[in-house]
């Protein structure tokens, strides 16, 4: 394969977005790394995806708009992450950056094992680094406070910080141990692709085969879309299931999603379709990334039990897909939308209920159709969260990263030292091992 080159556009960049949060993979940092690197080959910049091979996804693939993935082959050890292999993929990584003319490292999420593990070699190569934090993290636990910490010792020499929401900026300067935002932390939200979300689906397979599973026309669908773990309130979202089948005959659910918790959901799914004796819960599992849209057509009200979220995109989704919204009122979602552009309520099953049953009479006296007739007002809404903006903004931080110097061995030491001397020993003794990885 030839060497790749970077436009010939004076004012574009190499950009190289490293994570593990990546297609095949279908979640809200994969959807936003995809639209992102979509807008930017876009407007003439270089761009390429370094993660760890998926599925059947390894080595190199290149997607219908010129975007080139680097899948390596990196084990998955927990939710999605790698293990820390440490040096033994620099060799492939420095290969790749250099042959591919990178300038700018982009990495997502704080979990990567993948950014902690590759940013001393970005930064001995002397490229710039940019950090997009995308979920709210908690210091209370052992969990939150271990990668609270390991965070702050690598992005301690870090060009540029972003964060999608300023719930997610509060709680990142909290983590940061920050006294208040630095010049370099920057607040960009996420987008929607909203042509996508208001298509006509009623002849779509998925949505036909969810319409004869519910037998009834007349019902009103709750779809549920999420990762089904404890984070994302699957133990409120039972509760409320139960007690809004209970309460409302007419009413069935669609979950999409997997986790750790989905079997919690299946089991009442099949209690109560066998007590029914017809179709009240469909449970369909992971629902792939260009079946999203459809999938929230066949709905009528779109729940979100999250007990923390930073940015809450299928809430967007949803909203332009023209399902009445019921969520949690939980970190950057009260950011989204106006309160008058659903309901947004106090993550208990109390308030969650209060929701679904406000949803449920605003559906009976105006029904759902798809696809929504956007009114002005939400026009102007989306334009705030179109990937085109998002994207403007974002190059307005590269621009500003590439008049940066690169960060040079006295500045890495510096930073290291202001994090203790435990730190200071490790972190140099890593960034030196680094250092002699690169003479060969």
């Amino acid at each position: 394969m030839a060497d790749s080159t970077v436009s010939s556009c004076p004012c574009s960049y190499g950009i190289a977005m490293v994570t593990e949060f990546f297609y095949p993979r279908c979640g809200g940092v994969e959807i936003h790394v995809m639209s992102i690197c979509r807008e930017l080959i876009k407007r003439g910049h270089h761009v390429i995806v370094i993660t760890r091979y998926e599925g059947t996804c390894l080595g190199t693939r290149v997607f219908d708009n010129g975007l080139r993935a680097y899948y390596l082959p990196l084990e998955n050890m927990t939710m999605g992450t790698i293990y820390p292999y440490f040096y033994c993929w620099m060799p492939a990584f420095r290969h790749i950056l250099l042959r591919e003319r990178i300038r700018i490292v982009h990495y997502h999420q704080c979990t990567s094992v993948m950014f902690h593990t590759s940013i001393r070699e970005a930064e001995v190569l002397g490229i710039h680094t940019v950090y997009t934090d995308h979920s709210l993290m908690d210091s209370n636990s052992m969990a939150g406070v271990a990668i609270n910490e390991v965070l702050r010792c690598y992005s301690c020499c870090m060009n540029a910080f972003i964060c999608v929401s300023r719930a997610d900026r509060d709680n990142f300067c909290q983590r940061q141990r920050f006294a208040s935002p630095p010049d370099n932390l920057h607040v960009i939200p996420n987008a929607v692709d909203s042509d996508r979300f208001r298509r006509d689906y009623r002849l779509h397979p998925l949505v036909t085969r969810v319409r004869k599973a519910f037998c009834s026309a007349s019902s009103i669908t709750v779809v549920v879309l999420s990762r089904l773990v404890y984070r994302k309130g699957v133990c409120l979202l039972e509760t409320v299931m139960n007690r809004t089948l209970a309460s409302f005959p007419m009413v069935n659910f669609l979950v999409g999603g997997t986790g750790d918790e989905q079997e919690r959901i299946q089991r009442l799914a099949d209690r109560w379709n066998r007590q029914c004796g017809a179709r009240r819960v469909l449970v369909m599992g992971e629902i792939a990334h260009e079946e999203v849209a459809p999938f929230l057509s066949c709905g009528d009200i779109y729940l979100s039990c999250s007990l923390t979220e930073s940015f809450n995109i299928t809430v967007l989704e949803a909203f332009v897909s023209g399902c009445v919204i019921v969520s949690t009122n939980v970190g950057g979602v009260p950011e989204l939308l106006p309160a008058s552009k659903g309901f947004f309520v106090s993550p208990t099953e109390e308030g969650l209920f209060r929701g679904i049953r406000a949803a449920i009479g605003d559906v009976q006296n105006n029904p759902v159709s798809h696809p929504r007739a956007l009114s002005p007002e939400d026009e102007e809404i989306l334009r705030v969260y179109d990937w085109g903006e998002v994207t403007s903004r974002l190059l307005r931080v590269y621009k500003e990263v590439m008049k940066q110097p690169a960060v040079g061995w006295r500045e890495e030491l510096r930073a290291f030292w202001k994090l203790g001397l435990g730190a200071f020993l490790l972190l140099s003794l890593d960034y030196l091992l680094v250092c002699l990885l690169n003479l060969f």
